[in-house]
């Protein structure tokens, strides 16, 4: 095996392994971002959540028309 086929071969297994470690951060992202939604869901679906998110969207209006003035 000559050099350059050895150095070719070496990149190829090095670029294997960054797109294993780039799959493995991406599906751990959206496991993160899964959970995170589920959290949020069960929490918009209680009364007090619905009030909250509501009272937070009147809020934030609130400063951003004050803030356009």
């Amino acid at each position: 095996m000559s050099i350059k086929q050895t150095i070719n071969e070496h990149t190829k297994n090095l670029f294997s392994e960054v797109l294993k470690m780039i799959q493995h951060y991406i599906n751990l992202a959206l496991a993160y971002l899964e959970k995170g939604i589920e959290i949020a869901g069960s929490q918009l679906l209680t009364y007090e959540g619905m009030i909250g998110l509501f009272f937070g969207l009147f809020l934030v209006g609130l400063v951003s028309k004050i803030r356009s003035h």
